[in-house]
């Protein structure tokens, strides 16, 4: 019956401990026997493993044996693969787009981009001051932000000789409300990628894109930013990377 059905011994012999499966005779040597009932019902069994329908619930339409129940349970069934799919689906896209953010952030061309208004909660005044692992622990506490969410960035602002480190997320978080923001306006950004060794080489960040929005026939206005997110700090083994933006006329 296992070569029948592609199945192992041991598959058979765990569908009669779970009460599934009953040999239709064991012979006087211990061999289970079985007639083309238990076939019939251990290749049900099956089809119904294959789609997802559960132990339990298989033995529930076994013992009950109604046709309602069956339709209840493959419903059942079909609302878990349903959402099985959706989280896959995700799964895919999450995927996708980490491929395209690692495929632009790790080469070195330039572009300008549309940006809608972002308001930048500010994290540090001065970027320069050395901080500590205790100093973040600190104040993700504080201002209720969850460390691990991807869909945020990491803005180091450039005005006049500051640094200031800011925050932007996509989610409305009523911690940050309590931060003082900075708003970057909407409009077309010039946008490229650098490298640099340490933050203490920002400055070299800010005059990469200067000259290079210049070269491109763009005049640059307000203030130079660098980008970090999860994207960029995958690349960032040897060197930092960081996505250069300035908003140009």
């Amino acid at each position: 019956m296992a070569n029948l059905l592609y199945l192992s011994t041991s598959q058979i012999r765990f569908y009669e401990k779970k009460g599934l499966l009953t040999p239709h005779h064991k012979d006087e040597n211990g061999y289970r026997l079985y007639s083309y009932k238990e076939i019939d019902i251990l290749e049900f069994i099956t089809t119904l493993r294959n789609t997802g329908v559960s132990i339990p619930e298989i033995k529930e339409f076994m013992y009950r044996k109604t046709d309602n129940n069956l339709i209840e349970i493959l419903d059942n069934t079909t609302e878990k693969v349903e959402l099985e799919i959706k989280k896959l689906t995700s799964q895919i896209d999450t995927l996708s787009n980490f491929k395209k953010h690692l495929i632009r952030n790790s080469s070195s061309f330039s572009e300008v981009i549309h940006c809608s208004e972002r308001i930048l909660y500010i994290i540090d005044e001065d970027m320069t001051v050395e901080r500590y692992e205790k100093d973040v622990y600190d104040f993700v506490s504080k201002y209720s932000i969850d460390y691990r969410y991807h869909e945020q960035q990491f803005l180091t602002l450039l005005e006049g000789k500051a640094q200031k480190l800011c925050l932007f997320s996509k989610d409305k978080n009523k911690g940050l409300e309590k931060l003082e923001t900075h708003t970057l306006e909407q409009g077309d950004y010039f946008t490229c990628n650098t490298e640099i060794k340490n933050y203490q080489e920002l400055n070299k960040a800010y005059t990469y894109v200067y000259q290079q929005c210049t070269k491109a026939g763009y005049t640059p206005i307000g203030q130079a930013i660098t980008i970090e997110d999860i994207h960029t700090l995958l690349l960032s083994k040897k060197s930092i990377h960081l996505t250069v933006q300035i908003r140009i006329k």
